[in-house]
């Protein structure tokens, strides 16, 4: 995923067997968040009261991902 990211191409790892008939905006959204949730050392990951309002405010800002640790690419 991390790839796709640097890529910005995360679209493109959405279920293939959707056929592109997906809010595009949700699911970049759902992916980023998973990508600053999914770091090495929990001292970079955010609070689970955090990850709710970033998944129910779309209005909340998500935070750039750190770059991942090079075990984590």
């Amino acid at each position: 995923i991390w790839s796709f990211y640097l890529s910005d191409n995360l679209a493109e790892c959405v279920d293939p067997k959707l056929r592109g008939k997906f809010p595009k905006r949700d699911a970049l959204r759902v992916l980023n968040i998973g990508l600053v949730c999914a770091q090495a050392s929990d001292e970079l990951r955010p609070p689970m009261s955090k990850v709710v309002k970033m998944l129910t405010d779309g209005n909340c800002a998500i935070p750039p991902p750190p770059h991942p640790a090079p075990f984590d690419l």
